[in-house]
């Protein structure tokens, strides 16, 4: 099917020329006029603004006193945009901050202490 209307906007902070290709062909334009966009007061509460822009954190991440926080070791997020992370299911953790899937929860195991003070070397008898 050939395209027949394409409709876009373009934003930038320098009035210079865009260039956009598609498939075969190539489009130059050189605005004559620039208006730029209004400026953005409010954001929605799992977003912070950036730029002009409302911003979601990332997955692993979560909205905290306006911008992006790390989800801490024992907790994981999945989706953009959250305000919390969710807390591993007891007996578990994950291994990092930023976490951003359950499966990265995981058992952990305790390594018994290691006496090094009385310890004996025994010596290597090679038969």
């Amino acid at each position: 099917a050939a395209l027949e209307d394409l409709t876009f906007s373009i934003s930038t902070s320098k009035k210079k020329r865009a260039i956009i290709s598609l498939r075969s062909a190539t489009f130059t334009f050189a605005p004559t006029t620039v208006t730029p966009a209004e400026q953005v007061s409010t954001c929605a509460s799992n977003t912070y603004l950036k730029d002009n822009l409302c911003v979601e954190c990332p997955e692993g991440y979560y909205l905290n006193s306006g911008a992006c926080s790390a989800c801490a070791i024992g907790s994981y997020n999945p989706s953009t945009g959250a305000t919390s992370c969710t807390t591993c299911d007891s007996g578990l953790t994950t291994l990092a901050k930023g976490s951003n899937a359950v499966t990265q929860c995981t058992t952990t195991c305790t390594v018994p202490q290691v006496d090094n003070v009385n310890t004996t070397t025994l010596p290597w008898v090679v038969r």
